[in-house]
């Protein structure tokens, strides 16, 4: 790419509303009277080139944006715009037959794309001096003549590689001085650490006494623990003595106890059978409200055989649903009686005949427990008719869809896809009303 450039535009930079200049190759000087803007030409041409100066000072006068644009003999254009009331700050590039590319926030640095498209860049000699090559302004003497010593040696050995060689020097003297530093400083904490370590010394022979009181305390844990074992027993002792003692006066006080227990149970006995028949007088009084209301039911459903059945069903729903009320208040009532027994049993444990009558209480929970285990099964075994049916309804509705379209291919192709026989219209239509009529068999 060429970096030559052949054309120059300022609008609204200081004194130049808009000024256009064509550059001629080499070295391009423009003179004039004073105060003709020839330096703010050069300071348009720093702020494009190296984004110098800031702020928006440079702006002309009563005028909102300043725009200065350079085009290179390549054809490329790269332009700088300044806005103060669209707030706009950017770059732009312009290649032929290309989309233009803007460049916006880049702060006080300049893109790298702008600095590859003109190639400019200030000359470093030092870190707080620099040169600019490719500008200069008004009453600025050539190049070097007028700086100092200092200055022309610095720039004449950065032409030859010498500062290399300088800032390799500065770094390795830094180095060194650092080094030097750290190593009397390492010297000294040395010391420092010997200085530390001497009270030290005795650190083994505190290490194996140590060892010794470690062993020491842990056999005396052990015989603490141990201690506090045959405590724990002694008191765990007495409290079963205590106990015999509260269970041999409970004993002896209970000597009729096997008397009150026969009664208790033929009473319990007379309790339960009137309360089953208090429960059989309930369920016929339901049964009879449900027959008389199964019997408006089939008045009014005269003739459907399927209404019966579902109303024998239920009806054994219901008689089910009953004496599982009834089998679960009874284990309730039955619980509450083991829960007694199981007290008095534990106070009179030498009477076997209470024993006998808990064993054969304890044996109706299994019973209970078997029921509700053979109405679940009977629950999960509904549930799956109830899917099974449903599966079926689904399976019939695709076989009668599937049919229905086997019948339009029919009557489509004119001939069957088996023999290649012909089959006409009403042919078709008969053989869909057979797979109908056979889905319809296979669902009685």
């Amino acid at each position: 790419m060429s970096h030559k450039i052949v054309r120059l535009t300022i609008e609204n930079f200081q004194s130049h509303a808009r000024t256009e200049m064509e550059l001629s190759p080499g070295l391009t000087v423009i003179v004039g009277e004073s105060d003709r803007g020839k330096s703010a030409v050069v300071r348009a041409l720093r702020w494009l080139f190296f984004n110098e100066p800031r702020g928006t000072d440079f702006i002309r006068v009563g005028q909102g944006e300043c725009r200065v644009a350079a085009e290179f003999a390549d054809g490329t254009r790269l332009v700088r715009e300044r806005s103060l009331t669209r707030n706009r700050n950017r770059y732009i590039i312009l290649r032929p037959g290309q989309e233009p590319q803007v460049f916006e926030g880049f702060g006080s640095e300049v893109p790298q794309e702008v600095v590859a498209l003109h190639g400019m860049r200030p000359v470093f000699l030092d870190e707080d001096q620099e040169l600019v090559l490719n500008l200069a302004g008004q009453l600025e003497p050539p190049f070097l003549l007028s700086g100092p010593g200092n200055l022309k040696a610095k720039a004449i050995g950065r032409l030859h590689g010498v500062h290399l060689v300088d800032a390799a020097l500065r770094d390795t003297l830094a180095d060194l001085s650092r080094l030097q530093r750290e190593e009397k400083q390492l010297e000294r904490e040395i010391g420092e650490l010997r200085e530390k370590l001497a009270a030290y010394r005795d650190l083994p022979a505190l290490g194996e006494r140590l060892a010794k009181a470690t062993g020491l305390f842990g056999r005396a844990e052990a015989l603490q623990a141990r201690r506090q074992a045959l405590y724990e027993l002694g008191q765990r002792l007495r409290r079963l003595w205590q106990e015999k003692e509260r269970l041999r006066v409970l004993v002896a006080a209970m000597q009729g106890l096997e008397a009150a227990l026969e009664k208790r149970r033929l009473l319990e006995e007379k309790a339960a059978r009137y309360r089953r028949l208090q429960e059989l007088r309930d369920r016929r009084e339901q049964n009879l409200h449900f027959q008389a209301a199964a019997r408006r039911r089939l008045h009014a459903t005269a003739g459907v055989e399927d209404t019966l059945r579902r109303l024998s069903s239920l009806e054994q729903k219901v008689a089910r649903l009953s004496l599982c009320r009834e089998l679960s208040r009874r284990l309730g009532f039955l619980r509450g009686e083991r829960a007694g027994l199981e007290r008095v049993l534990s106070a009179t444990a030498t009477l076997s005949r209470a024993r006998e009558g808990f064993e054969r209480l304890a044996q109706l929970p299994l019973r209970l427990g078997e029921l509700y285990r053979q109405r679940a099964h009977l629950l999960d075994v509904r549930d799956r008719l109830a899917r099974g049916r449903r599966f079926l309804k689904e399976k019939e509705r695709e076989v009668a869809e599937k049919a229905g379209q086997y019948a339009a291919l029919l009557k489509e192709l004119g001939r069957c896809p088996t023999c290649f026989a012909p089959v006409d219209r009403r042919t078709a239509e008969r053989i869909a009303a057979h797979l109908a009529e056979g889905v319809k068999v296979g669902e009685g």
